[in-house]
């Protein structure tokens, strides 16, 4: 795969050491969303989410809290191929 750039998507902060990767339309309420509500716990890695109407991801293990930068890399034809969270910050 040939990629064109990567750029600076934003910043994310993060208060609870842990992160979550998840499709927004769980976690907002309305017309065919369905809030995911559940307390996970992350004793021996990644958690996947699981929810009636979908799944998500939530990891830790990186070092904690602060900011971190996410990095988007774009194929030459434009498309948003890689997200990258530079977590050694």
């Amino acid at each position: 795969m040939n990629f064109s750039a990567t750029k600076t998507l934003g910043f994310v902060p993060v208060d609870s050491g842990t992160l979550c990767i998840v499709d927004p339309c769980y976690l907002v309420p309305g017309e065919g969303h369905h809030p995911m509500t559940h307390e996970m716990r992350m004793e021996d890695g990644p958690v996947l989410l699981a929810h009636q109407a979908g799944t998500g991801l939530i990891f830790g293990g990186f070092g904690g809290d602060g900011t971190f930068r996410v990095r988007g890399t774009y194929s030459k034809t434009g498309l948003l191929m890689k997200v990258i969270i530079d977590l050694g910050q």
